[in-house]
């Protein structure tokens, strides 16, 4: 039987992590409270890449690739396609009403955001895949320093590139799945439904980004592919506060890496909690629960 853990620590709490620590139960409380607890898994994330001299150096690569993708994809948005999507879209230069001239201005906006928006979450899967090893070993060592083992199944070299591969697959899965919501509900931006279809396509790509960060987790504890949104949609306010607040951070293009190892610390905190399944034992949840049931 492991000794009970000593300190409360909230999944969003600043102090030096280590598996002598609890955590907090984000699954409970009001709706507000949980969306606050799943944002606060971001700064947390920040605040564990630097406390550890092996995360940082992990966090290396990544944080390159991923600036890369973002300034690439915004240089083949603005260049490639943003004149062309103005053009199909605004109303024809033989209209010269005062509503011709709004209605092209707030074309012009809707485009220039959508690249910006393809561009963050598009860097974020496809950092997802070319990172792939980076990332899977920098979860690996979040699970370390936090319950003082790998839970999962350790990384190895030799898996590479059937991971990449199985990665390059998802992704394309999924960014299947957010595009078959989002797309409609942005093409709605332009109707009166606006009002609606704005705050649900943000929120949507909130839940899509935390199911891109939490699948590492879900998938290195054998969760099944049919089993992955579950633990989602079961707890979408906290999921929803960490993807606000990811969806915010990815604009930054060096942040993936924090994403990565808040959402990991994010999943040990459900999993603790028989919220989210794991391969942790029923010894570890009662030693790392804060509050206990």
């Amino acid at each position: 039987m492991h000794p009970a853990a000593t300190t409360s620590n909230d999944v969003g709490s600043g102090a030096r992590p280590g598996p002598s620590q609890a955590f907090a139960d984000v699954g409970a409380g009001s709706v507000p409270r949980r969306f606050v607890r799943g944002a606060w898994a971001v700064p947390a994330g920040v605040g564990l890449v630097f406390s550890d001299a092996k995360l940082v150096s992990l966090s290396l690569v990544p944080m390159l690739v991923h600036a890369a993708l973002f300034a690439s994809l915004l240089w083949l948005g603005f260049t490639q396609v943003a004149g062309r999507a103005i053009a199909a879209l605004a109303p024809a230069a033989s209209d010269t009403g005062w509503w011709s001239s709004i209605l092209s201005v707030v074309v012009a906006v809707v485009v220039a955001v959508a690249i910006v928006v393809v561009a963050a979450v598009g860097s974020v899967l496809l950092g997802s895949v070319l990172c792939d090893p980076f990332y899977d070993l920098l979860s690996e060592r979040t699970e370390v320093l936090l319950v003082g083992r790998s839970v999962g199944r350790p990384f190895s070299w030799a898996r590479v590139p059937v991971e990449l591969g199985r990665e390059l697959g998802g992704t394309v899965l999924r960014l299947l799945v957010w595009g078959c919501v989002a797309l409609p509900l942005w093409a709605l931006a332009f109707t009166p439904a606006s009002v609606v279809a704005a705050p649900l396509g943000m929120v949507w790509t909130w839940l899509f980004l935390a199911y891109e960060f939490l699948s590492r987790s879900l998938m290195r504890h054998a969760v099944q592919p049919r089993q992955r949104f579950k633990p989602i949609f079961a707890h979408k306010a906290v999921c929803a506060g960490f993807g606000c607040l990811s969806w915010a951070a990815s604009f930054v293009p060096f942040t993936a890496p924090f994403l990565v190892v808040g959402a990991t610390r994010l999943y040990l905190a459900l999993a603790v909690y028989d919220r989210a399944p794991s391969l942790l034992t029923v010894e570890e949840k009662l030693k790392f629960r804060a509050e206990k049931t």
